[in-house]
């Protein structure tokens, strides 16, 4: 059946591969933790076109929760093909910009964005986010 799925034509079967990539990858435990062997994958949504990916090690999760501010931007340029966009959170702490958050999305949707807020970090949804568009 995936023989026959991929035989539509060249644009529409890469975009369907990228798609299955998408829905069936899972990721070793060596690619789940840090060197230090400390868990690194915070959340995977599992398979789906609307799969969320997030990474962040304990130490940045810590400085998330103590940040003064927390500042935000999804870049579509690095982003793994099967994604849409990489977003990035940076805290601001002791007046140092730091990346404490990595997360792979499958688009730029209000929904998505608030999935990624709500669902795994909900102490930021009391905190207020603004629109800086």
């Amino acid at each position: 059946m995936l023989k026959e799925l991929f035989k539509i034509d060249v644009g529409k079967t890469v975009w369907l591969k990228f798609l299955m990539i998408r829905l069936l990858i899972k990721f070793r435990i060596s690619y789940q933790q840090q060197k230090r062997n400390t868990v690194f994958l915070r959340y995977d949504s599992g398979s789906g076109n609307d799969r969320i990916i997030i990474f962040s090690s304990t130490e940045q999760l810590q400085l998330l929760e103590n940040g003064e501010e927390l500042l935000v931007d999804g870049t579509f340029k690095v982003s793994p093909s099967i994604f849409y966009q990489l977003y990035a959170m940076h805290v601001v702490y002791r007046n140092a910009v730091l990346p404490v958050v990595f997360a792979l999305l499958p688009n730029k949707t209000e929904q998505t964005y608030r999935r990624l807020i709500n669902e795994n970090y909900p102490s930021f949804a009391h905190r207020g986010i603004q629109n800086l568009s």
